[in-house]
């Protein structure tokens, strides 16, 4: 490209001259004429020496560069060795990355009410990118640096979700949870209070007992780590739901254990936490 500029810069200058010479042919002689154009010459010769040694030396940056790269390739199959995987598997792994990070954008504009309808998405996608920051390729800094950020993001989402998933109710005089419960704008469903009571346990000691100006947590939404009762509900089909493993239903049990003591059982609507 270098060559070709020159060129070309010195074939006008020299048809420059020519026509200058042929508009004005009283101004130069032809020994001055001949005398100019062996100057160009002598520039054209120069300028083509140079362009020669530009070719050379880049000829030994492209080597240097080629060199490089077989280095870098070394390195990286040296890496891949030591993490017992190869070139192929990187590049799943890179692509598989690429789908989260789409997935996941995908995930972070969706409204808050959208994201409370699908709480299961969010669940495997926590599980996708936990299972590819296992893998021995995740050590990798850039795939490293990829999943950290997926993750944060991620956690942003669910905050989201998780305060979309509760709404408040401030107490007023006369009120009980079974009355709130049944109130059109909070379940329109009294039966429902075993719900608002298991969410909020942390201020309400006797779900027959609350006070003015309380403000109750309304859950709109089953949160990560929760359970909502269902109408014929028991243990082991939970343990069985939630697990594959109905041996597990003890667990939930004895996590559950005050929340079943002060209720006196297991009853529809109320939210156990999974252990």
């Amino acid at each position: 490209m270098k060559r070709m500029t020159l060129l070309l810069t010195l074939c006008a200058l020299l048809l420059g001259s020519v026509q200058v010479q042929a508009a004005n042919p009283d101004k130069m002689t032809y020994e001055q004429y001949l005398q100019e154009l062996g100057t160009w010459q002598g520039r054209e010769n120069d300028a083509q020496q140079s362009m020669q040694a530009v070719e050379s030396e880049m000829d030994a940056i492209r080597g240097q560069i080629e060199a490089a790269r077989g280095d870098i390739d070394g390195t990286w199959g040296q890496i891949y060795n030591h993490l017992g995987t190869d070139a192929n598997q990187a590049d799943t792994y890179t692509a598989r990355v690429s789908e989260l990070q789409a997935e996941v954008a995908q995930l972070n504009n969706m409204t808050a009410e959208q994201l409370v309808e699908n709480p299961g998405r969010l669940d495997a996608m926590d599980q996708r990118i936990a299972e590819l920051q296992g893998q021995n390729l995740g050590v990798i800094s850039a795939n490293q640096r990829n999943l950290d950020e997926l993750a944060r993001t991620m956690a942003n989402v669910r905050s989201r979700m998780e305060r979309a998933s509760n709404s408040w109710y401030d107490v007023v005089r006369g009120d009980c949870l079974w009355r709130i419960s049944g109130k059109q704008q909070i379940y329109n469903d009294p039966f429902q209070w075993t719900k608002i009571y298991s969410a909020n346990t942390d201020q309400i000691n006797d779900p027959d007992l609350i006070f003015p100006q309380q403000r109750l947590a309304i859950p709109r939404a089953v949160k990560r780590g929760q359970y909502e009762v269902m109408r014929g509900d028991n243990f082991v089909k939970i343990a069985e739901h939630v697990y594959g493993d109905s041996t597990r239903w003890r667990q939930i049990q004895e996590a559950n254990q005050s929340l079943l003591d002060t209720m006196g059982g297991l009853y529809p609507g109320m939210i156990l936490t999974l252990p």
